[in-house]
């Protein structure tokens, strides 16, 4: 049983507004509300360096659970897009997350995914969701990202496995010098046969990736990743998916380079745990599509020389 990533999940006029602008929008200022008020919210202490709390919703079985901890010496974007959503470091801090692909790309920030968790063996089937998720950036240098379940066709259906509903995930990444405050929230319902004693336990548990994410960076760094762009154009260079494993220290990042060459994005690399000797940059398709350019100090400049072109970016050591 596995999910199978797209090679171009993006979407032919790409950046393109989504279908579930609603979606997104009702998210959003849920989440918002949820974090900056404690009305209903029940402390539950701390557990490895993360302040936990819980809200009960009138009327659903399911809580809202939350989880916050101060990550020291990495910016926002920079846990945000190379820890949490590096899947291969996923499994590392999440150890229910089995896979995850993106089905449908909008641009850099909203995208369509499809992700899977195990099961436990002779209790609980694994869950899989399907669900849109969209990046926000505050004036202060915060971002956010909320993600929600969604009904789609391009989603398969994976056999012996329950389809969760993800009513409401959200995180916040919000900068304090040198570090960066992370709040985590979620509201999930797993739907089908679970016993409830396994129900609650995944839903107390959950909050506590903050604190493993947290320390699987302190180990180990962040993954190379793009950086966040608010300016994508019509015909400019077209995001489809990167990936990074951990062990060969080896990234990916496919892109399409559009109707309208000139247009250039970086990807950012940790120098202080994972490349500290330097990093290899090569180019998988046609070379000649692009040019790479390597500052030697944690960015790679990759700039579109010819239209209409898929190639791989590959980092590794």
């Amino acid at each position: 049983m596995s999910l199978v990533q797209p090679p171009t999940p993006a979407v032919d006029n790409y950046p393109a507004a989504s279908p579930y602008a609603y979606q997104i929008q009702t998210s959003r200022e849920r989440f918002l509300k949820e974090i900056s008020s404690d009305d209903g919210w029940t402390e539950l202490g701390e557990k490895q360096g993360v302040t936990l709390s819980k809200k009960n919703i009138e009327g659903n079985p399911v809580p809202i659970v939350r989880g916050e901890a101060v990550v020291e010496n990495v910016e926002p974007w920079d846990f945000l897009a190379g820890v949490i959503r590096a899947q291969e470091l996923r499994k590392q801090w999440d150890s229910r997350y089995e896979t995850g692909v993106y089905l449908q790309r909008f641009s850099q920030s909203e995208v369509v995914f499809h992700a899977l968790t195990k099961g436990t063996r002779f209790v609980a089937a694994p869950r899989d969701i399907v669900g849109v998720q969209k990046d926000f950036v505050e004036p202060d240098g915060t971002y956010i990202v909320v993600q929600t379940s969604i009904e789609t066709d391009l989603a398969q259906e994976l056999p012996k496995t329950t389809r969760a509903t993800l009513n409401l995930a959200g995180w916040q990444f919000k900068p304090e010098g040198a570090n960066t405050r992370v709040v985590y929230l979620v509201q999930v319902a797993l739907n089908g046969s679970i016993p409830s004693m396994l129900a609650n336990a995944v839903a107390n548990e959950t909050p506590l990736c903050v604190g493993r994410a947290r320390d699987v960076f302190y180990k180990h760094g962040f993954a190379p990743h793009l950086k966040f762009r608010g300016d994508e154009k019509a015909g400019g260079i077209v995001y489809q998916f990167e990936n990074y494993e951990p062990d060969a220290h080896k990234y990916i990042c496919t892109i399409s380079t559009g109707s309208a060459p000139g247009d250039s994005i970086e990807i950012l690399y940790d120098t202080n745990k994972v490349y500290t000797s330097g990093v290899k940059v090569t180019v998988d398709g046609d070379a000649s599509a692009v040019a790479v350019e390597d500052n030697g100090q944690g960015v790679v400049r990759v700039e579109s020389k010819e239209a209409g072109k898929t190639v791989t970016i590959v980092l590794s050591k």
